[in-house]
């Protein structure tokens, strides 16, 4: 799970170094709010999307089953019937 969780934090760093460079490339009003003077970034940015999204992906489904797993141990048996309750049978 570590793996996956670097994997998404490289990709997301390298996605942020990137805009931040072509934001400063075209210069101040690019990055004030102007996203028509924005370049889009190119196929590495479009890549770089992709996979960060393939990553988060992967770390939700990794993520999920274990916290089913830790929520079953934890409420498992509550509201199960009690043997030990003393009533009719």
């Amino acid at each position: 799970m570590y793996l996956v969780a670097l994997v998404f934090f490289v990709l997301v760093t390298a996605f942020v170094v990137i805009d931040r460079r072509a934001a400063a490339a075209v210069g101040e009003s690019a990055s004030a709010g102007d996203p028509a003077r924005r370049p889009a970034g190119g196929p590495l940015l479009v890549t770089l999307t992709v996979l960060a999204l393939v990553a988060g992906v992967a770390a939700t489904a990794r993520v999920v089953p274990v916290g089913d797993a830790g929520a079953r141990v934890t409420w498992g048996d509550v509201g199960a019937p009690d043997d030990d309750a003393g009533g009719a049978r």
